[in-house]
């Protein structure tokens, strides 16, 4: 965005020089910040869940940081143990996912292997 700015600041070593003017001298090209004004930016994040497999077989759901700190906080597993994998799990639109998704916000889904 370095085209948004009418005219050159002046510098006077590495500190721009004093003025009496609104806005410090300095005057936006209006065109040009109405090229990149966003109106409302969706901030919203996809639906997913944190996936924790430990090593014994044990695999932990969370809907996000928040629950999963509280639920190692109440020292209820190791936060970290040798062979723990932590990854996200996107949604992929399916009625598990969304199962899982709706078990997991009410609290953290605890599923064992054999």
């Amino acid at each position: 965005m370095g085209d948004a700015f009418h005219e050159g600041v002046e510098r006077h070593k590495a500190q721009r020089g004093r003025t009496d003017q609104d806005g410090g001298g300095i005057e936006l090209d209006q065109n040009i910040l109405e090229k990149y004004r966003v109106e409302k930016a969706d901030h919203t994040l996809p639906r997913r869940l944190i996936r924790t497999t430990r090593p014994g077989g044990v695999t932990i759901y969370f809907t996000g940081s928040s629950q999963m700190w509280t639920f190692y906080q109440g020292g209820n597993h190791p936060v970290d143990e040798w062979g723990c994998h932590t990854e996200l799990v996107d949604d992929d639109g399916s009625v598990d996912f969304g199962t899982l998704f709706q078990k997991a916000s009410i609290s953290p889904v605890i599923t064992s292997r054999g």
